[in-house]
C-alpha cells in the first residue's frame, strides 16, 4: 500500500466518523450523505488496489 492510499484511507475513516456523529445528533441527510460518499470512495480505492 502506498502512502497515498494510507492517507486516503485515513480520510475515509474521518469521513465515516463525522457522518456517524451527524446521524447521532439527528442530521440524517448530511450524515447519510457522508457515509454513502465514504462507502463509495472506499469501494473505488479498494477496486483500484487489486
Amino acid at each position: 500500500m502506498a502512502w497515498g492510499d494510507g492517507l486516503q484511507l485515513a480520510a475515509i475513516v474521518l469521513l465515516c466518523g463525522v457522518g456517524a456523529c451527524l446521524i447521532v445528533v439527528g442530521a440524517y441527510g448530511s450524515g447519510g450523505l457522508m457515509l454513502a460518499a465514504s462507502a463509495f470512495w472506499f469501494w473505488r480505492l479498494y477496486r483500484t488496489a487489486e
